[in-house]
């Protein structure tokens, strides 16, 4: 399975904005629709990239490590 670029996405602005609710929002998604990509490229990546407590998310650092490398691949992408 390829990782998307609706994942990178989802996964980049969930970082930045520190919850998949507010990342949900600012991308006009359901936060279910976001849960979902994020989950699917956690299991592409076969490592959570986010910690969980409760309902909080904090990047972890495998999160952290492919941060930057998405953040590329989206600013190329936009580039095209």
């Amino acid at each position: 399975m390829n990782i998307t670029l609706k994942q990178l996405t989802v996964f980049t602005t969930t970082a930045r904005l520190n919850g998949i609710t507010k990342a949900a929002q600012s991308l006009s998604m359901t936060q279910s629709a976001a849960s979902q990509s994020l989950k699917e490229l956690e299991n592409i990546l076969g490592r959570p990239l986010f910690t969980r407590y409760g309902r909080k998310l904090v990047i972890n650092d495998h999160g952290q490590a492919l941060l930057a490398q998405a953040t590329q691949m989206l600013a190329l992408q936009t580039q095209i």
